[in-house]
């Protein structure tokens, strides 16, 4: 028959008392740890949305503000989500132009672009990312693809009754400038010529050049590698536009894009700040450089 052994008591009742708050202290400290730790990756997360997308709902003019016709357009990218821009015809078109704009408003937010290019005789699309202006959904990298390439879709299929088939250029700013590039590696139709303004490298770039003492490249969701895309695109005539005096995004980075791109490609200076759209005004250097680059990659036919 087997005996009940009385377990015998540990000789050192203070030492296994200390081992067991140590390991109570332990097991709070990772607890904590892992708690604030996922609570800042949060943070961080809701930080890098609120600072690569910046949406108004609130379109508050349209094309009739800057003296142009326009027609509202509503369509749809692959995964469904519901888009709107402005079609803006011109006389005796030349060309077909779509243009990306930046992370922050809407669409309304760029209407001085537009008498630039309509002068020129370019039929423009200006369209809102998902989340933006009177677009569905919620932005991300890969839904703002999608949009793009559904925009040049809408672009392409309203000039399919042009004789000869008009040439396609891309106009992006700022943020739009990823974008403009991925769309062109994805167009079924090659742009005949890029206008990058104001791009960035990429958002791991930015966020070293911003937050040079913060190692958040591992953290980041978004990565808009813009200078990978443009070293990708050869033969298609490239300018980049940027201004030393830009504080949003950096020149450093703009002039990083711009050496990583692949030729033909052109650099002007602009001057002013981020959103100031500098080489609209006709005494600047970079109106000159624009205007000679768009006619070497457009000869326009004469009126009739």
């Amino acid at each position: 028959m087997k005996k009940n052994v009385a377990k015998a008591p540990s000789r050192h009742p203070r030492l296994a008392r200390f081992l067991r708050r140590l390991r109570l202290v332990l097991f709070l400290v990772l607890f904590l740890g892992l708690a604030f730790g996922l609570g800042g990756i949060l943070l961080f997360h809701r930080y890098e949305r609120s600072f690569l997308y910046r949406p108004s709902p609130d379109v508050t003019a349209n094309p009739y503000a800057v003296d142009l016709v326009h027609q509202n357009v509503t369509f749809r990218a692959d995964d469904g989500t519901q888009l709107h821009g402005w079609w803006i015809p011109a006389s005796y078109p030349v060309a077909n132009l779509v243009i990306f704009h930046g992370n922050a408003g809407n669409i309304s937010y760029n209407l001085k672009l537009l008498p630039f290019f309509h002068a020129r005789r370019y039929n423009v699309f200006l369209f809102d990312y998902r989340g933006y202006g009177q677009s569905e959904g919620t932005p991300t990298e890969s839904g703002l693809y999608l949009d793009a390439k559904a925009a040049i879709d809408v672009a392409l299929k309203m000039n399919k009754f042009a004789r000869p088939r008009l040439p396609l250029l891309l106009y992006g700013h700022s943020l739009g400038v990823p974008v403009c590039l991925h769309a062109a590696l994805e167009s079924p139709v090659p742009p005949v010529a890029l206008i990058l303004d104001s791009g960035f490298h990429s958002a791991t770039n930015m966020a070293h050049l911003l937050f040079p003492r913060l190692p958040l490249a591992h953290l980041l969701t978004a990565h808009f590698p813009a200078g990978d895309y443009a070293s990708r695109l050869p033969d298609i005539p490239k300018l980049f536009l940027h201004s030393p005096a830009d504080t949003t995004v950096p020149f450093a980075s703009g002039r990083l894009l711009a050496e990583a791109a692949a030729p033909p490609k052109q650099f002007a200076l602009l001057n002013g700040a981020h959103s100031d759209y500098a080489w609209l005004q006709t005494n600047s250097p970079a109106h000159a450089a624009l205007d000679a680059f768009l006619r070497a990659a457009i000869s326009p036919a004469p009126a009739p």
